[in-house]
């Protein structure tokens, strides 16, 4: 099965908005693309931020059930990608899983654009929105692109 992986630090903001964006997108554009998300850094089953789930939950209910999780190397088969929200997250999970490399790039990387996406974590609702506003477009960029190159790994 072809699946993406997003990854953040703790798994209850950044990438369980990707991960609830790609989600409805994939589902209205009929990509037949499994969506996971997780952290490299949880440390207990949280659920995910109230900013979050107040942002994604009308489209993506199923996110009031959330619950972070760790990234799991075993979860990355062949067709998997792995799209961290920050250069450090990418180098942290290249040095961990150095047979991994070709299948991990930052979420703006693979889009084909610079940068980081900052951590919303303890801001207030406007600095969840303008997160969510960056991850929403960066979804649409990397709808784009799997509808170009019909999912193609060699693209990674």
């Amino acid at each position: 099965m072809k699946r993406i992986i997003f990854v953040c630090t703790g798994n209850t903001c950044r990438s369980p908005l990707a991960e609830a964006m790609a989600y409805r997108y994939f589902q209205d554009g009929d990509i037949s693309v499994e969506v996971l998300s997780r952290g490299i850094s949880v440390m207990s089953p949280s659920p995910a931020n109230g900013h979050t789930r107040d942002i994604v939950e009308q489209d993506y209910p199923a996110i009031a059930n959330h619950v972070a999780t760790a990234f799991c190397e075993h979860e990355v088969e062949e067709e998997t990608m792995v799209l961290t929200m920050t250069d450090n997250h990418k180098q942290y999970l290249h040095k961990l899983y150095p047979h991994l490399v070709s299948q991990i790039k930052t979420y703006r990387e693979y889009v084909g654009e610079a940068g980081d996406i900052h951590d919303p974590y303890g801001g207030s609702k406007t600095i969840y929105d303008r997160c969510a506003k960056e991850i929403r477009g960066l979804t649409l960029l990397l709808i784009e692109k799997i509808n170009k190159n019909s999912y193609n790994m060699e693209e990674l």
